[in-house]
């Protein structure tokens, strides 16, 4: 139905049974869009005060994003620590900003909540900067701007939902 490696990603208007979907999709609310899934690279910057960083990768899938990461030395990348993962309930997000740079990207996840990032690497209670290679500009991008659609018609079926 898809290709392997799917450059963009693409949308599938019909209804699809809840049995053929897989990990490698997202259902996006009721407008019955399924959405393959590429991972996107990252890395978390200064950590530590700057003796440490943080590479991962981040997929979206039920309704969650998935940060599987390892913290790395910074300085000579001798310590890895073990693989770790957080999950992060899309709800729980309040935007995601795309912002491009010169030699990459840069990803900005703003959370409602200090709990919400709990469990993944970072210096600021509410928000997250996720660094991205110039290479996965098109994914960031792609991500980012499906994930604030996401947040807009969750919010809006909230909203028809109190009235």
């Amino acid at each position: 139905m898809f290709p392997q490696r799917a450059r963009f990603w693409l949308a599938e208007v019909r209804p699809i049974p809840k049995q053929v979907l897989t990990k490698n999709f997202i259902f996006l609310g009721e407008s019955s869009k399924i959405v393959p899934m590429r991972t996107l690279p990252f890395e978390i910057d200064n950590l530590n005060g700057g003796f440490m960083k943080a590479e991962g990768i981040l997929r979206v899938e039920n309704g969650q994003m998935v940060f599987e990461f390892q913290k790395k030395d910074d300085v000579f990348e001798v310590y890895k620590s073990d693989l770790e993962t957080a999950r992060i309930d899309l709800t729980k997000i309040e935007i995601v900003e795309y912002k491009k740079t010169l030699f990459g990207a840069r990803l900005k996840l703003f959370a409602a909540s200090a709990s919400t990032f709990q469990h993944l690497p970072g210096n600021d209670l509410t928000e997250r900067v996720l660094k991205i290679k110039k290479k996965h500009r098109e994914v960031a991008a792609s991500l980012a701007s499906k994930v604030n659609i996401f947040l807009s018609e969750h919010k809006l079926k909230q909203l028809d939902d109190e009235s």
